[in-house]
This record gives C-alpha cells, sequence and structure tokens, in this order.
C-alpha cells in the first residue's frame, strides 16, 4: 500500500507483491514469468534471468530466510539467483528480514550476497518492536539512512 500511486516501475516475481501492487494505477509492474512456486508464492525460470539482465534497477528490496556473518541465504536455489542477478544489477539493495532471521542456518544453503552494513542495521531499531511487515518496508524505504542500503 506504500508503493501505490507512486509514478514507478515495480518488477517483481512474488505473485503476493503483485497482487498488492494492482490496488492502483501507478506504479507500473513487470511480473517475471516462469515456474510458479506455490509454497512461497513466487515465480521463477531461465527467461526471468534473460529479461532480469535488460534492466538496471535503482533499488532493489529483497527478502532472505537467513542472515548471518557469511552473508544473506535463502532456501531456494532459483530464487537465489534472480536476487543475485538484481542485486548485481542494482544501485542500491535493501533487505527485508526480520529478527529471528538473523540466524546460522543450514536450512538456507543458497547464498545471496555479502551483508557487512546489514547486520549494523539493528543498532538503530529494534525490529521486534514492529508488529507489520509492511511497515518495516516503509521505514527502510523513507528513512533515507544509507546504513540501511548496500551500495554497489
Amino acid at each position: 500500500r506504500y508503493l501505490n500511486g507512486l509514478n514507478a516501475t515495480v518488477m517483481t516475481n512474488s505473485i503476493d507483491n503483485a497482487g498488492a501492487l494492482m490496488m492502483d494505477n501507478l506504479p507500473n509492474v513487470i511480473l517475471l514469468g516462469g515456474y510458479l512456486n506455490k509454497e512461497n508464492h513466487y515465480t521463477s525460470s531461465l527467461n526471468s534471468l534473460k529479461e532480469i539482465d535488460q534492466y538496471e534497477f535503482d533499488i532493489a528490496v529483497i527478502g532472505t530466510s537467513s542472515v548471518n556473518k557469511n552473508g544473506v541465504f535463502v532456501v531456494n536455489h532459483s530464487d537465489a539467483q534472480i536476487e543475485r542477478e538484481v542485486v548485481n544489477r542494482t544501485k542500491t539493495v535493501i533487505l527485508l528480514a526480520e529478527e529471528y532471521k538473523f540466524k546460522e542456518d543450514r536450512s538456507s544453503p543458497y547464498k545471496v550476497m555479502d551483508c557487512e552494513i546489514v547486520v549494523e542495521a539493528f543498532k538503530y531499531i529494534n525490529l521486534s518492536a514492529v508488529k507489520y511487515f509492511a511497515v518495516i518496508l516503509a521505514i527502510l524505504f523513507f528513512i533515507g539512512d544509507k546504513t540501511w542500503t548496500r551500495e554497489l
């Protein structure tokens, strides 16, 4: 809801994000196609990687299932490929991760990126006090503090 009406183009492989962005004419939405992961509500394919390769992004907002001193990790190989490609083509990356995801976790084996700056963000806000994930998204978008981002 925080992006509705924003004059921008959003590319996503998330079915949930695309659905939420249908509430208004803006932003424009590019939904990547491919195999539908029904459990996690996203799509992935080799064609998605080729399509991403045609763009440069100002901001990428990515999710994770585990963050630790070794990096940002996800459970699924195809999800990791898409996120890595987006990270490599983005000026600023914003990582969304609830506090419980900051852990050593072998169930999330696919590395997306390093995270030396992301871990520092917990010095500035108590995420356990934030009740709704959408609120975290709004804070990350509008706080304007470079501590929240990884400049490439």
